[in-house]
This record gives structure tokens, sequence and C-alpha cells, in this order.
């Protein structure tokens, strides 16, 4: 059957809409166009970092009504020698400590190390810490919906 006056979506609303007539069950059927394209999202660079030796940093957190997808945090040791390096992800009304590291580690020397593949939702903060070296730098990258 042809549709006369259908246009390409590229971003739907949460108001548009299709419907769909199904003659098997003599129905229509509402579908949302955001169900069928999914939730846009902007790459961006989140946070980045050179925490004081010892002195937990909120790198980022994640906004009110927004997720993020596709994370990865890279903690680079400038130093020449090796240092350990914290990275946390703390959910809302938590506090940093080591229930929430997904990273503690001795970091080499001119060295970078790589987290990656986390999914956050909103109140979530990333946190980092250099344990032994002011020479530890952090960023962070991801896709916030939007």
């Amino acid at each position: 059957q042809a549709v006369d006056g259908l246009t390409s979506v590229t971003t739907a609303s949460n108001n548009d809409y299709l419907l769909i007539y199904s003659a098997s069950t003599m129905r229509w059927h509402k579908i949302l166009l955001s169900n069928l394209l999914g939730t846009p999202r902007e790459a961006k660079r989140l946070g980045s970092a050179l925490p004081a030796l010892g002195v937990a940093t909120a790198l980022y957190t994640v906004p009110a009504g927004k997720n993020v997808e596709n994370v990865s945090i890279t903690v680079c040791n400038t130093s020449s020698s090796e240092a350990e390096a914290v990275v946390a992800v703390v959910p809302t009304g938590a506090s940093f400590g080591a229930t929430y590291y997904i990273l503690d580690a001795v970091v080499k020397a001119k060295t970078t190390v790589t987290v990656s593949g986390l999914s956050l939702v909103a109140g979530d903060v990333i946190y980092v810490d250099s344990i032994d070296s002011a020479a530890v730098a952090y960023q962070a990258f991801g896709e916030v919906s939007t």
C-alpha cells in the first residue's frame, strides 16, 4: 500500500507517531517514532581533571533527566614513576568510597589506561583520585541523551 505525504524524519519529538492499521486484527496501532529511531545522543567530552595528590575530584555529574552511554575514562600517568589511580562511579545520594571503585590500579610511568563501556544514569558522579602522584590526568567521553 502506498502512503502519501510521508517524509523523512531524523529526530523525533515525543509527539511524533505513526498509525498502522492491522487488517488481521482490525486494529490501529500507534507507534512513537522516538521508539523506532532511538533516543538522540550527543557524543562529547564529559570532563577532564588533574587532581591534587590524594584529593577525590568529581570529574562529571550526569544531569537530571539524562543518561550517558558508551562512557570511556582515560587515565594518563604523565610522571616518570608509577602512580596509583582511582576511578569510581558513585550513584545519587552515596559518598565516594571503595564500594564504587571501577579502577584502582598502579599505572606505569608515561602510560595511559582506559576504562570503557560504561552506562550512567541521572545523578551518577564520576570521581577520580591520584593516590601517590599529582601527575595523573583523567578525561571522560560519552554519548549524552538529548
